[in-house]
């Protein structure tokens, strides 16, 4: 179990308190410090966090709710105290105990903007409390009376494990005599104080001094742990909530951030889908490309790879003689472009062989032709046919392949 920071807020002052460290063992570990909210958050690294209250800023009572289910009850306890409550329920805050044998449920209201205030404080120190109590429900309770805490002029009076009472010590002998009328003056009240009872104000009550060497905070210290604790963070306080409303702000941003990442990712979707469209439309006519320049071929699995491999083919690679398409072609297209008279009518490439349709002005020009593509090309060249056409040209065919085929 980590160690606990203990705060306390003094009466009407939101901005000073006192702190102490506790061990797991409820054990003070560190010296009793007062100052600002924010110079207690360096004791609070590694801690469970405990903040009381000033009891004056807390009224404590019982409703009758003739239901057992929690939501119920917190719902219907404002509006059946109502009448018994100078304030505005909306204003109140309304702590729910255990529900008592009587079956009555103890309740501690508190005003809302008191909340809002310590927890703004607390906020703005970076302290983020696990636990909230009035200070009353922090004096040790003891069995068959009642608790009293003398804390300067403020009288701190615990008279059950979910009642008591913070109050000016000089009104401490009308609450007492308030308590005789009504038959519940206590036998004995236990006294936790370090300031001397003065006997005029308790002089009708046994007092037992419970000892004082501690102070105040450590007296506090080991009451707090001796009953189930009323939460005051519970309700619209709870750290549920709490986080509610820190996230409420930008609930309008993450909206529409969300909205943002919708829309991009409709748009993204549209997006692929056209691309899918266009690369369906480019696989193929891809594909009719490839059909087109190799009608021979059966299966086109991947018209890319496979125009690759048709062109390197063609090529003949290195060390296969020079006899491929393109090889040829450029063997013959340097002698057939500057050759005068010769017109390539068409071409086509099989097994190695360049068999070129042309044009010639005459026979002589032809066979000159071919004295130039061995001389110049470097290939060996065959004249296939030779047939004279209309208007005196000769329409002949010539099979190119490399020199040494």
């Amino acid at each position: 179990m980590p160690d606990t920071l203990l705060i306390r807020f003094a009466p009407d002052d939101m901005e000073t308190v006192t702190w102490l460290r506790l061990d797991a063992d409820g054990q003070p570990a560190s010296e009793l410090q007062a100052g600002l909210v924010e110079q207690a958050t360096a004791g609070a690294e590694g801690c469970r966090v405990v903040v009381l209250i000033p009891g004056t800023d807390v009224t404590f009572t019982e409703a009758e709710v003739p239901t057992q289910s929690r939501q119920r009850v917190q719902r219907a306890v404002p509006f059946a105290l109502e009448d018994q409550l100078a304030d505005e329920i909306e204003d109140l805050h309304f702590v729910i105990g255990p529900r008592t044998d009587s079956g009555a449920y103890p309740v501690a209201v508190v005003r809302r903007e008191k909340m809002d205030a310590w927890l703004a404080a607390l906020m703005s120190a970076d302290l983020n409390p696990q636990l909230m109590l009035p200070d009353v429900l922090s004096v040790p309770l003891v069995a068959g009376g009642w608790s009293l805490l003398l804390d300067s002029d403020i009288a701190v009076l615990r008279n059950g494990p979910w009642s008591g009472y913070a109050m000016e010590a000089d009104l401490l002998p009308a609450l007492i005599q308030i308590a005789a009328d009504d038959d519940e003056t206590p036998d004995a009240i236990h006294c936790y104080t370090c300031t001397p009872v003065r006997s005029s104000i308790l002089d009708a009550i046994r007092i037992i001094d419970e000892g004082c060497e501690e102070d105040v905070m450590q007296v506090l210290a080991s009451g707090y742990t001796g009953s189930e604790p009323m939460n005051l963070l519970q309700g619209d306080y709870s750290r549920s909530e709490q986080l509610s409303r820190l996230l409420k702000p930008w609930r309008a941003s993450a909206a529409l951030l969300v909205a943002g990442i919708v829309l991009y990712l409709a748009q993204l979707g549209i997006e692929y889908a056209r691309l899918e469209k266009v690369r369906t439309a480019l696989a193929t006519e891809m594909e009719q490309v490839y059909r087109g320049a190799f009608p021979d071929s059966r299966k086109v699995v991947n018209p890319a790879v496979q125009m690759k491999q048709k062109l390197a083919a063609l090529l003949g690679e290195q060390g296969k003689g020079g006899t491929g398409f393109l090889t040829l072609l450029s063997k013959a297209g340097s002698v057939l472009h500057i050759e005068k008279g010769i017109e390539i009518s068409g071409a086509s490439f099989r097994d190695g062989r360049l068999d070129v349709e042309v044009q010639a002005t005459d026979l002589q020009t032809l066979d000159r032709l071919k004295q130039q593509l061995i001389a110049k090309g470097g290939v060996k060249v065959e004249i296939q046919s030779a047939t004279a056409s209309a208007g005196s040209r000769v329409q002949g065919r010539l099979r190119i392949q490399g020199a040494e085929s």
